[in-house]
C-alpha cells in the first residue's frame, strides 16, 4: 500500500484534512502530515525525517502560505534531495508557482481553484496504478482509463487484402493494459502541454496531427511523470526500444486482439455487427472527429477502436510480413520505411473499419485523421 507524506502550511490544514487526508484514506492509501503544532525546532526535524523516511509520496499543497513558510520549503528540499520519493502538487489558491522551484507549471498540478470535482478524481488517478482491482479496469495519474487484456491466443489477418494475408494463428504470452479510449486532447496536453489537434473545442476528443514520433515521446513523458522506466530512447530521427516498464503504442497483434476481443471472423467487426453503433465512419462523420466513447465499446469494453482515428502501433508495416511473423509475440519487421496504422478512422470507408484493416503511413507524417492510443504491460 502506498504512503503519502503531506507538507501543508499550518493555515491550510483543514483543507488537507477536509480534502485530502479523507480522500486518500478513503482509497486506501496512508497518509502522514503534521496533526500537532510542534513547539522545538530539534523536535520538528526528526519527527519530519521520521515521516519522510517512511514514505515513497511527497504531495505538497501549493498556496501563498506554503509559499511563506519555511518548514515547507524545508521539507520540500529534504524530499527532493530523498530522489526516490514521487512529488504530487496540491493547487488550492493563486501563488507564483515557480517560486517552488518544482520545475512545473499549474497544468500538472491537482488544481483545486476552479474545479474540485475534478481535482478530487485526478487526486486519486495518482494512485491508481497502485491500488487497482485484481481483474478490473484502472486509471492513470491523467485520468485515462485502461482494460486488461490477458494472454492469449487468435486468429489474426484475413483474405481481404494483400497485406493481411494469410489469416493467421498468433498468441500473445503475456497480459497487458490498453486504453479504453484514444489518447485524448485532455491527456495529451495533461502530459506535454501542447495541443495540436486540428479538430477543437471538446478537450474529450482524440488528439491527432500526431507523428509516430510524437506518439512514443508522449509515451516516454508519460512513463517518467509516473516514476516508470521509460520504454523508448529517442534520437533525431531513431527510436530504439528498452523494453522498461513505461508506457508504450501497441504492437499490431495486441492492437487487433484487443479489437476483436474474443471473436475470430475473418476481417469483420463481429457477426452482424452494425459497424454505426460502435465506429464514427465517412458515412456518419460529418468529415470530423467525435468525442471519444460516445459509441459502444466492444466486448472487452474498448471504445472506438474502430473509427474516428486511425492509431499508430509501434511495429513497422510490411506488406508480406504476415508469410514469415512468428506465431507468439510477433514484433513486426526487422527493416521497413513506414509504421503500421490501425482501425479506420472518421474518414474512412466501412471497408477500412474492421479489426484486420492495415494501415502504413512515414512515422514523420501527421494528419487530422491520425492518433494513438497507449498500453502498458502488466
Amino acid at each position: 500500500m502506498p504512503r503519502v507524506f503531506i507538507s501543508h502550511a499550518t493555515a491550510d490544514r483543514a483543507f488537507v484534512e477536509r480534502e485530502v487526508v479523507a480522500a486518500l484514506s478513503a482509497f486506501g492509501v496512508e497518509t502522514w502530515y503534521c496533526k500537532d503544532d510542534i513547539k522545538t525546532g530539534e523536535e520538528w526535524e526528526r519527527s519530519i525525517h521520521r515521516g519522510l523516511h517512511g514514505c515513497d509520496w511527497f504531495l505538497i499543497v501549493l498556496s501563498r502560505r506554503s509559499l511563506d513558510s519555511p518548514w515547507v520549503r524545508r521539507e520540500l528540499h529534504w524530499a527532493m534531495e530523498k530522489r526516490q520519493q514521487r512529488i504530487v502538487p496540491v493547487l488550492i489558491e493563486d501563488c507564483d508557482l515557480y517560486e517552488f522551484h518544482l520545475g512545473l507549471g499549474p497544468i500538472q498540478c491537482v488544481d483545486f481553484r476552479a474545479r474540485p470535482d475534478e481535482a478530487r478524481r485526478r487526486l486519486l488517478h495518482a494512485w491508481a496504478g497502485e491500488t487497482p482491482g485484481p481483474n478490473g479496469p484502472w486509471e492513470n495519474s491523467v485520468g485515462m482509463p485502461f482494460a486488461r487484456i490477458k494472454a492469449g491466443t487468435f486468429m489474426m489477418g484475413s483474405d481481404d487484402a494483400a497485406d493481411e494475408r494469410p489469416a493467421h494463428r498468433v498468441t500473445i504470452t503475456r497480459g497487458y493494459s490498453l486504453g479504453v479510449v484514444p489518447v485524448t486532447q485532455r491527456h495529451y496536453q495533461a502530459v506535454t502541454g501542447l495541443t495540436p489537434s486540428h479538430f477543437r473545442g471538446d478537450e474529450d476528443l482524440p488528439v491527432e496531427q500526431v507523428s509516430w514520433f510524437d506518439a512514443v515521446a508522449f509515451c516516454n513523458a508519460l512513463s517518467l511523470r509516473e516514476g516508470r522506466s521509460p520504454f523508448y530512447e529517442l534520437g533525431d530521427k531513431s527510436v530504439r526500444v528498452l523494453a522498461g516498464d513505461g508506457y508504450r503504442l501497441p504492437t499490431e497483434a495486441e492492437w487487433e486482439r484487443a479489437c476483436r476481443a474474443g471473436d475470430d471472423s475473418l476481417g469483420a467487426s463481429g457477426p452482424g455487427t452494425d459497424l454505426d453503433a460502435i465506429a464514427w465512419h465517412r458515412g456518419i462523420s460529418q468529415g470530423r472527429t467525435w468525442r471519444v466513447g460516445l459509441k459502444a465499446a466492444n466486448a472487452w469494453g474498448l471504445h472506438d477502436m474502430l473509427g474516428n482515428v486511425w492509431e499508430w502501433c509501434q511495429d513497422g508495416h510490411a506488406t508480406h510480413y504476415y508469410l514469415s511473423s512468428p506465431e507468439a509475440d510477433p514484433p513486426g519487421p526487422p527493416r521497413f520505411t513506414t509504421r503500421c496504422l490501425r482501425g479506420g478512422g472518421w474518414g474512412s470507408s466501412p471497408q477500412g473499419c474492421r479489426s484486420s484493416c492495415r494501415g502504413q503511413a512515414p512515422p514523420e507524417e501527421r494528419g487530422p485523421h491520425i492518433g494513438f492510443r497507449v498500453a502498458v504491460g502488466d
